[in-house]
């Protein structure tokens, strides 16, 4: 280049301001082209795999509007600090303590490289923590699940904290990343193996929500006569986190009113059946452990009767 000319446009026409305009021009345009595309994609990948809402909108608007209001309800932004309370003992329930602590630290330390390797992982998962939080407030266990790519960047926050830690030990640094690591791995699969436990039990006829089941099935509905026998009340519409699979076209099943805080029992109905919270997975749904209010007949090796 001819320093002579550095700042004339016309000894470099590629690099005129018109020209220049133009390619940005060209650029905004093939980045929104893109966008729009990636957002046509998504919605149609949506309405594929999601066919109901199409079919519904079509015959039954009802049952759309009264899904849409449900979804609604549930992403109530409201208390947020409550929910960020709720987060993290969902986080630490989901992703282990010392893989919380470790990885947060990750997070901090990487925000001051902003590397663009790190950083595309980690804006994403604090957008979804946020997400996290503004709906936290007041959800049961269950809803730790939506944590699991927080929980997973965390993961991976933790692996690389230890194998940059370690190498300051010198010649030890395998030594130390290693055992470090094992414990980490130790602390997760013995806290986890609940869950792996919940989820074979799941796989077979042996677990909470069949034997639930069958139990109901006998004792609500006389097989001779087809009458009904005893009713079963839910305090929550029925779903895999709060109801066995009952055979709802032969039992009476009643949403009742919501009972006073620590009480299960009462309402109108026989039966009341209500999830348990206190099992070593309260964020599963495999091999769930329920309440069930009759006195004299535990139906589970893992049910609690509670008197009316």
């Amino acid at each position: 280049p001819d320093p002579a000319h550095d700042h004339d446009p016309d000894h470099y026409p590629d690099q005129s301001p018109d020209h220049l305009s133009i390619q940005s021009e060209r650029r905004l345009t093939s980045w929104f082209s893109r966008t729009m595309i990636g957002v046509f994609v998504g919605i149609a990948v949506y309405l594929i795999t999601n066919p109901y809402i199409v079919i519904n909108l079509l015959t039954n608007r009802e049952v759309l509007a009264s899904n849409f209001g449900n979804s609604l309800a549930m992403y109530d932004v409201s208390r947020v600090a409550e929910g960020f309370v709720r987060v993290i003992e969902l986080t630490i329930e989901g992703a282990t303590l010392p893989v919380l602590i470790l990885g947060g630290l990750a997070m901090l330390f990487s925000m001051k490289h902003r590397r663009p390797i790190v950083m595309a992982l980690m804006v994403p998962a604090i957008v979804f923590f946020l997400q996290f939080v503004l709906i936290g407030a007041g959800k049961p266990a269950e809803y730790g699940r939506f944590g699991i790519f927080p929980n997973t960047a965390l993961a991976i926050g933790a692996a690389c904290l230890t194998a940059i830690t370690a190498t300051r030990f010198g010649r030890s640094k395998f030594a130390v990343g290693g055992v470090v690591s094992a414990l980490l791995i130790a602390w997760s699969g013995f806290h986890g193996w609940g869950y792996v436990q919940g989820f074979m039990a799941d796989a077979g006829d042996r677990n909470s929500r069949m034997e639930l089941a069958s139990s109901l099935s006998s004792l609500t509905r006389d097989e001779k006569t087809g009458r009904v026998k005893q009713s079963v009340g839910s305090f929550a519409e029925p779903g895999p986190y709060c109801f066995p699979p009952a055979d709802f076209a032969r039992t009476d099943v009643l949403l009742l009113p919501l009972p006073e805080r620590g009480r299960v029992g009462g309402g109108s109905a026989e039966i009341v059946i209500a999830p348990l919270e206190i099992s070593g997975t309260p964020t599963s749904w495999a091999d769930k452990f329920f309440f069930d209010n009759r006195k004299h007949r535990p139906v589970l090796r893992n049910a609690i009767p509670l008197g009316r």
